[in-house]
């Protein structure tokens, strides 16, 4: 049953999987050199929505899909950028408006704007996994915005080990920068591997977690209606 999975060793499964794969170096540099490139880095967005797709629907293992399917992954990547786009704008506002009735007014000092901008970010990626369910499901964009539908997804997949994921992704996204950022020449590009390799690691994990508790049926990549 799903509640006695074990996600620690899914996730470490996870990890492992992909240095099976002869080609692990190709797919991860190509995913790697685009990721820093703005539009360009929509390919990796569609990429890593693939590889949570293929956990949703029950992959057991995590396979890095081929690349041939770019134009399909630049598709979705702009959709997902949209999606993105849209819940961070309106994050950014929630925030001001809760800063605002808290302390009588919004600084526009660095170190606000900074929080603002960080917090947004961190509350959306906190529940991206469940918003990009629901595109996936409906095939809309719309889909990802309708909030009686997150909340009522949110209280199905959100338990503490999901929360515990958050917080294990962010520390790995973070120590991994701190390490390998401040080394001379190859530090770059040791970030930007590392960074995408945890995205695919997670993105399997939490699609696995999704599809475990939601229990719907198999969901087909297509494009979106609306």
């Amino acid at each position: 049953m799903e509640e006695k999975e074990n996600y620690a060793a899914v996730l470490i499964e996870a990890a492992r999987a992909p240095f099976q794969d002869p080609q692990i170096l190709k797919k991860l540099l190509i995913g790697s050199l685009v990721s820093p490139f703005p539009v360009a880095n929509f390919l990796t967005w569609g990429y890593a929505y693939r590889v949570f797709i293929n956990g949703l629907n029950g992959a057991p293992v995590l396979t890095l899909p081929d690349w041939a399917e770019w134009r399909s992954y630049f598709r979705v990547g702009f959709w997902i950028f949209l999606i993105t786009f849209g819940y961070v704008i309106l994050t950014v506002f929630g925030l001001v408006a809760v800063i605002s009735l808290t302390q009588g007014g919004v600084s526009s000092d660095v170190a606000t704007m900074a929080t603002v901008g960080l917090g947004s970010i961190a509350l959306f990626n906190t529940i991206s996994p469940v918003v990009f369910m629901r595109f996936a499901e409906e095939g809309r964009v719309w889909a990802s915005f309708e909030p009686d539908a997150i909340f009522r997804d949110l209280r199905r997949v959100v338990r503490l080990d999901y929360i515990q994921l958050i917080f294990l992704f962010f520390g790995l996204y973070t120590m991994t920068l701190i390490v390998f950022g401040g080394l001379p020449v190859a530090g770059i590009l040791l970030v930007l591997v590392t960074h995408f390799y945890l995205t695919l690691v997670f993105s399997h994990v939490f699609g696995r977690m999704i599809g475990q508790r939601k229990k719907g049926p198999p969901v087909v990549v297509t494009e979106p209606n609306e």
